[in-house]
């Protein structure tokens, strides 16, 4: 510390000294020239020292900010804390700009402390903009990028990172998704582009290919999401970037001081236009017309047909009725004789003689489902370290009794500086979700009649179908009812990295990513459904654990030789994929099924166990240049080379090559004049190509099932075998699918 103290006020010092100089120096000028008979004399003002601090518009602190002397070369930046320190001369007029800012002049007319607030800027070629492995300006930019900035959105109150994109990123399309979750909405990068493999973009979470769901992340925690478009842009992820690419990056620490964060959304989730269900009389009629139709008759042919099937009591008059009840040669109430003919059964004809009649729409839609999402986060930056550290929980009622998500997530970014050298970080993030809640069926509500009965007589057993017709409709409570479930999936994602600056311009970065991920599915049908009493009861446990890492080795270097600037990145990555996963199924419970899922060995009947383990790996190289000439002139050329045991062995590798040129044209000579209307143009030229990886890990294999069966010779002789069969045939030549423009 004390080393750097003395380094501080030596660096102060020749600020001084050149300061002084430069007044000396515009002293002396003034005396020749009043020695060769001008009368002008000029005022030598000192130097004063001045103090400061600069915010953005909430006050917060923000470092890294550009604070000159107009007219020198004479300036500071600002610390953790947004604090700096200048010697001036009277009367100067100080330029303050900062990346994202719009610039401020401030005339100093006195010593002392300063408090300099900036306004942010909307949009600015200086944004600097993702673009894999690495950062750029707008202005550098040779691909197609295009950022979301979730300051912009916080008004929104996105629940999803799909929210955020919606709407918000030219050419990526959005889908919607209805349900609790609401995060399987299909995200899709200027259309699709494959037939049978996957078509959705891969997502880079904090500089790393990111293999989780979006709704493990917690659009609260993020501050900028951008989107790589174009096959140039996105060739520097190879093997996965045929869909394009979409970049995922974090909050960090901000401000001196630990700054608390409260976010808390309440909300209500409406059915804007329910689909209406019939009641009672609308499905009479319904009914009539549809029997009648089916009869295969018209109006003109059998005009007596459709007689048949209308309503006895609505019939004008006493002949009318005799004559009604004479087509079938009935007796008896007319009313019970027309519920017969539109095929309805005991218990509809018993309620719509007590005028019991069910309100479907009343029964399903939960007109009071509630959602909230609350995060707390706690930041903080300072010289040597900065953290993000957020808490997150939301939980989201459906538009249908029973059908609740929750989830849980939290996130802690750190990053520290060990030495000058060396900067050590951290990116965690875990979650939990809990997907337990058994929805209503919809395709058995529009099946049933208003017309039946939910429970049977004691009020308290449901019935199988609500109108005792099992095999056209099941009551739409009853998985509910008699299902016990525990869907809990945990997933833990971190990303460990160094980083720093070595001699001759070069930098490194090195990350070591694992990924847990725990998932586990129970799920009990009680043996006093009807719908399976024969089985007497079933059960399923499923368990899978995935663990899965990947290493990135990166290597820059970036110089300036005068008017040409060079930027060199080169890549060295490793992966790989492990998953276990165990199923277990049973039936027919004895003594009983009381203990659900938690006494798999019970079951007598129907006992299967299986497994699927899967493991796959990958290899990766990449070299990327970036040149650029006067700000005018901008070449991107990349190259990667990808490995991937899913493919044939003859082809387990390929290579992505892809070139961009831009040029800014308003920078020309031919273009002076423009500055009042037109602000920045640039031509730009690309051509990549990018793969898709994304076909099963086995498909380049033979896969092999197995089977067993039971033999009995003519003597009786019973011989237990089996047999192994091929599900497809091995493909050593597959090929990586390319994409190219």
């Amino acid at each position: 510390m004390k080393q750097r103290q003395k380094l501080h006020r030596a660096g102060r010092a020749q600020l001084f000294a050149l300061a002084t100089l430069a007044v000396l120096g515009s002293f002396q000028t003034d005396l020749r020239a009043a020695g060769n008979g001008s009368h002008k004399t000029t005022a030598v003002y000192a130097n004063i020292e001045i103090k400061g601090k600069v915010t953005d518009s909430r006050n917060v602190p923000i470092e890294g900010v550009t604070i000159m002397v107009k007219g020198s070369k004479q300036g500071a930046q600002t610390d953790a804390k947004g604090n700096f320190s200048l010697s001036v001369p009277e009367n100067a007029t100080l330029v303050v700009s900062a990346v994202g800012f719009l610039p401020k002049e401030i005339q100093v007319k006195k010593g002392g402390a300063l408090s300099i607030q900036l306004t942010e800027q909307a949009s600015s070629l200086a944004d600097v903009v993702v673009v894999g492995y690495g950062t750029a300006t707008k202005k550098d930019l040779t691909g197609s990028v295009t950022q979301i900035k979730a300051t912009q959105l916080e008004n929104e109150n996105p629940r999803s990172v799909g929210d955020m994109l919606r709407g918000n990123a030219p050419g990526l399309d959005v889908g919607f998704d209805a349900s609790t979750k609401g995060s399987n909405a299909s995200l899709q990068v200027r259309g699709k582009g494959t037939l049978t493999a996957s078509s959705s973009p891969l997502i880079v979470l904090d500089g790393v290919i990111y293999s989780g769901g979006l709704e493990d992340i917690n659009p609260n925690d993020i501050a900028t999401i951008d989107v790589l478009k174009d096959a140039s842009s996105a060739a520097v992820f190879g093997a996965r970037s045929a869909n394009g690419v979409v970049l995922v990056t974090t909050k960090r620490g901000k401000g001196g001081k630990p700054t608390i964060t409260f976010n808390d959304n309440i909300g209500f989730n409406k059915l804007a236009n329910k689909p209406h269900l019939l009641d009672g009389y609308e499905m009479l009629d319904f009914r009539a017309e549809a029997i009648w139709s089916m009869v295969g008759y018209d109006s003109t042919s059998k005009p007596n047909v459709r007689f048949k099937y209308q309503n006895p009591g609505k019939l004008p008059s006493v002949t009318n009725v005799t004559e009604w009840m004479a087509l079938t040669s009935a007796t008896g109430d007319p009313l019970v004789e027309w519920l017969n003919r539109l095929r309805m059964k005991p218990i509809e004809i018993k309620n719509y003689q007590l005028s019991k009649m069910l309100d479907w729409e009343g029964l399903i839609y939960n007109d009071n489902a509630m959602q909230h999402d609350h995060t707390v986060s706690i930041s903080q930056r300072k010289e040597d370290y900065n953290y993000y550290f957020s808490l997150g929980y939301l939980t989201n009622e459906g538009l249908t009794v029973g059908d609740v998500y929750k989830t849980f997530r939290t996130r802690f970014n750190l990053e520290a500086t060990a030495a000058k050298f060396l900067t050590v970080g951290l990116n965690l993030q875990f979650a939990n979700r809990d997907e337990s809640a058994i929805p209503l069926s919809m395709s058995d509500v529009t099946r049933t009649t208003p017309w039946g009965s939910i429970y049977t007589d004691d009020g308290l057993t449901l019935r199988a179908s609500p109108n005792d017709d099992p095999g056209n409709n099941t009551n739409p409570f009853i998985g509910q009812y008699y299902t016990e479930r525990k869907y809990m999936y945990n997933n833990l994602f971190g990303s460990i990295y160094v980083k720093g600056k070595l001699p001759w311009g070069f930098s490194y970065q090195s990350n070591f990513t694992p990924r847990y991920d725990f998932l586990m599915q129970f799920n009990h049908e009680s043996a006093l459904n009807p719908t399976i009493a024969a089985k007497k009861g079933t059960a399923d446990r499923r368990n899978q654990t995935t663990y899965a890492w990947q290493v990135d080795n990166i290597l820059r270097w970036n110089q300036k030789f005068q008017k040409h600037s060079v930027e060199a990145t080169f890549l060295f990555n490793a992966e790989k994929f492990n998953s276990w996963n165990t199923t277990l199924h049973a039936e027919n419970f004895a003594p009983n099924d009381n203990l659900s899922y938690h006494s798999v060995q019970s079951g007598t009947v129907g006992v299967t166990v299986s497994s699927d383990d899967q493991v796959s790996t990958g290899d990766a190289l990449m070299g990327r240049l970036n040149y650029n000439y006067d700000q005018r002139y901008f070449l991107t050329a990349t190259a990667r080379r990808d490995g991937y045991s899913a493919f044939g062995q003859q082809n387990p590798r390929a290579t992505f090559p892809s070139v961009a040129f831009s040029w800014a044209l308003n920078e020309e000579k031919f273009m002076q004049g423009t500055e009042k209307w037109l602000t920045y143009l640039k031509l730009r030229a690309s051509y990549g190509e990018n793969g898709n990886r994304e076909i099963g890990r086995y498909a380049a294999l033979s896969n092999l099932t197995s089977s067993s069966y039971v033999f009995v010779t003519s003597g009786g002789t019973v011989f237990n075998g089996s047999t192994v069969a091929a599900s497809n045939l091995s493909n050593p030549t597959l090929k990586w699918e390319r994409n190219s423009s």
